[in-house]
């Protein structure tokens, strides 16, 4: 009997029939999709990670690090396959022979990598220089840990090439710009380092190791704090949003720039962006309004800046004759602001601390003044301050001419680090002793361009130097301070013998005169509890365990800025070993332990803790038992307000706290030293400065003699600079912001104070003498046989 259904029922019967295969087909399309899918994330690595990056660095990510400078560095670190929390651990070892040295410190950082995200981790490490043998080079390895598992990962170790190693007169000159073609020509520029293409020359060495940063949408590739810029010597600003740039590193570039720091503003793009940020005191003369270039005053600048015998001006003075120079601007100068001379008014200088910042009303990379044959001369004299050039032409062994850079005005062909830096921190680079300057003490010399700064024959200027002056010198106090103050035993003997005195007789003579002799017995108890602990204290034995700490510290202040520069050194002594952990409540700090002899310390490796939001952590640091172990921090600390010098000679105290015997010291520009005796200055108060003749300063009060002669030795006309006027004290104590724990039963410590109250006024701008293209006539000519002078003379011989 056959099925009867309607007609409409059998068509939708005979459709699902034909439907079925479809859907089939359709999951099983799904199902070939989502394993298509699938699988590559299962066969996926769980971590994957990118090369590690230096900081600064160009947009490439090529790495740079200079010797005896901290640096910063960032690895990008990414989860494929589920969230994970963790740490990286990091360190850099020196290289001798393929060997890798032990390491002193290492660095931490927590990790949390959400699934499918790059994270970038950023840390910070000093690359040390050990004694002897040629210059090293370095390993950096990375370390990550997932739920307490080491991850192997391939990008995270990295060898440091020479290339990569900066040398001792070679700092990074950084470009913050959107345009990084515009600025091809400075690369190659003969202050950068002396070569030509055109004419053979001597083998040369590099100032600058060239930095172009551009706003990718990313973290700007720059370090978070002023301790990482050592090794940056000049910063063009061009037209890179302040919005790129963190709060921590605007603020690192202030410090940079009261340091030494060469800040370059680039016409009025950067000028208008950092009118309104926190950099805005650096700006040397604020806009008003936006105008036209004035071609006369470039016409001018360029006639004014031209070294004679370059036949290139003529045609640059006819380019602005048929085309606009571009956009400048107008504005007023800040009360220490000048225009440079022989500028046209175009170029204006802002004295900030020890450094400076060049505003130019132009862009610096125009058409006009770009292709001009003293570009490379104007950019070396007057945009960077560095000392004028000679090129020279000279012969070979086999009679083959061939031209080489000289500084005449320093009898020297290869730049002095002081050339290319004004950066300097006083406990690193200052020069305390009265030894003939003109011998090598250690690795370190005088510097030819400033007689007053060490210069170090592995990290250049700023270096992290245990043999440093003031380092040096400030272990040598520390040594005979650190340790548990033991009485002398007559002292101890007479305690114990007053001691006896009041538990017997004196009690029982007391109570016998009350007649409550019963009472005798009951008070003896009370005085044997009270006094125990009352000997104890007055002749400082702590019972079974003891520490102490002992600390000197050197105060580095710049007039009209609230943050300054602290350096401590730190003894710690204990009685039983003990690990200590040292929190700083600020992320601009530095801390490494100091080597001293052959001690023998535990193997475990100090490490730098970034977890903490507040500030930087040491931990895992041993002091054996009965030993004295030292610890060298640096950081940046807020005065809460300022000391200044005015015009009138006062001198006005607004920090927070007061200054002990200070005296002003000024060094005359034909070098004669006067001193003004001020006294204590209080928070708030104001003194005048009667600068007399110097005569052989002490600092009297509190402070040891050892002490005093070293912050004597700031005064002295070796150790400054002409044109420059400071402020000498001390501070009866240590400044906040550094924790010990375990706390210490015994401290003690002391703070010198130098405050830079007067830099000298930069020189005026002293243009090259010649200029290589000058030379190709004569080369070709001795190439062909004719004899010529092998020197052009110059115009002012």
């Amino acid at each position: 009997m056959g099925l009867d259904l309607p007609n409409h029922s059998r068509l939708s019967l005979w459709l699902m029939i034909l439907l079925i295969p479809c859907l089939v087909g359709c999951e099983g399309c799904r199902s070939d999709r989502q394993t298509s899918q699938s699988d590559p994330e299962k066969s996926q690595d769980p971590f994957l990670s990118e090369t590690m990056r230096t900081l600064p660095t160009n947009d490439d990510g090529a790495v740079g690090i200079k010797p005896l400078h901290w640096f910063s560095a960032r690895q990008r670190i990414k989860s494929t396959q589920t969230d994970a929390r963790g740490e990286l651990r990091s360190r850099i070892r020196q290289l001798t022979g393929g060997i890798a040295t032990s390491k002193d410190i290492d660095a931490k950082q927590p990790v949390i990598l959400p699934k499918g995200q790059w994270r970038e981790v950023e840390y910070r490490v000093l690359p040390r220089q050990f004694e002897g043998g040629r210059q090293a080079n370095y390993f950096i390895e990375n370390q990550l840990t997932i739920s307490g598992k080491p991850v192997t990962l391939p990008e995270m170790q990295k060898t440091i090439t020479p290339f990569e190693i900066l040398q001792p007169q070679e700092f990074f000159f950084v470009v913050l710009t959107t345009r990084p073609e515009r600025f091809a020509r400075l690369q190659s520029a003969d202050w950068v380092r002396f070569q030509s293409k055109k004419y053979r020359t001597i083998q040369s060495k590099p100032n600058f190791r060239f930095i172009t940063v551009s706003d990718q949408g990313k973290r700007l590739p720059l370090p978070e704090t002023i301790l990482d810029w050592t090794s940056i010597a000049v910063v063009l600003w061009d037209d890179l949003p302040i919005e790129a740039v963190t709060p921590r590193q605007q603020q690192a570039i202030a410090d940079w720039v009261h340091h030494g720091g060469r800040l370059i503003l680039n016409g009025a793009e950067p000028t208008e962006r950092l009118s309104y940020s926190a950099l805005a005191d650096l700006i040397p003369l604020e806009l008003d309004s936006r105008i036209e270039l004035d071609t006369d005053q470039a016409k001018n600048l360029l006639t004014n800046m031209n070294v004679g015998g370059d036949t290139t001006l003529e045609k640059q003075l006819a380019v602005l004759n048929q085309q606009a120079g571009g956009i400048s601007f107008q504005g007023s100068l800040q009360a220490r602001a000048r225009y440079l001379p022989r500028s046209a008014d175009l170029l204006a200088s802002l004295p900030t601390g020890r450094g400076r910042v060049i505003q130019s009303r132009f862009d610096l990379t125009s058409e006009w003044i770009r292709n001009w044959g003293s570009y490379d001369s104007f950019f070396n004299s007057v945009i960077l301050g560095r000392p004028r050039r000679e090129i020279q032409l000279k012969l070979d062994e086999l009679g083959e001419g061939f031209i080489d850079q000289y500084y005449p005005d320093y009898d020297t062909q290869l730049a002095d680090p002081a050339f290319n830096t004004r950066f300097r921190i006083t406990s690193r680079d200052a020069l305390l002793t009265s030894k003939d300057r003109s011998q090598q003490v250690g690795n370190a010399r005088a510097s030819q361009y400033d007689s007053s700064t060490a210069i170090d024959s592995k990290s250049g200027i700023a270096g992290w130097r245990d043999d440093s002056d003031f380092i040096r010198l400030g272990i040598e106090v520390l040594r005979k301070q650190s340790g548990i103050p033991i009485p002398e035993a007559f002292s101890a003997i007479t305690i114990l013998l007053i001691y006896l005195l009041i538990l017997i007789p004196l009690n029982y003579v007391i109570f016998r005169s009350l007649k409550r002799v019963e009472w005798f017995w009951i008070a003896i108890p009370c005085i044997a509890v009270i006094g125990a602990a009352v000997v104890a204290r007055t002749i400082q034995l702590d019972i079974g365990f003891a520490r102490s700490k002992s600390e000197i510290a050197l105060l580095e202040i710049h007039g009209g800025y609230q943050r300054a520069h602290l350096t401590r050194l730190i003894a710690i002594y204990n009685s039983l070993t003990t690990d200590y952990r040292v929190a700083f409540q600020s992320r601009d700090a530095a801390v490494e332990p100091i080597a001293l002899g052959q001690q023998q310390y535990s193997p475990s490796t100090p490490v730098l803790d970034f977890g903490s939001s507040s500030g930087l952590t040491l931990t895992d640091f041993p002091v054996q038992s009965n030993q004295v172990r030292m610890l060298r921090a640096e950081e940046m600390v807020n005065l809460g307000g300022t000391i200044s010098l005015s015009e009138d000679g006062e001198i006005t105290n607004q920090c927070d706290f007061g200054f002990r015997d200070a005296i002003a010291v000024r060094k005359s520009i034909d070098g004669r030293i006067q001193s003004a005796l001020v006294g204590d200055l209080e928070p708030g108060q104001q003194k005048l400065a009667n600068f007399d003749s110097h005569s052989n300063l002490e600092i009297q009060g509190k402070l040891s003699p050892t002490l005093s002669q070293l912050l004597v030795r700031l005064t002295q006309s070796e150790a400054m600079q002409a044109g420059t006027t400071r402020l000498i004290a001390w501070y009866d104590g240590v400044l906040d912001g550094l924790e010990m724990i375990p706390k210490m039963d015994q401290k003690s410590g002391q703070t010198l104070v130098v405050a830079h109250l007067r830099f000298p006024d930069e020189s005026d701008p002293q243009f090259d003498i010649n200029l290589a293209s000058q030379f190709q006539e004569k080369l070709e000519e001795k190439s062909n046989g004719i004899d010529k002078p092998l020197r052009e003379p110059a115009d002012d011989d």
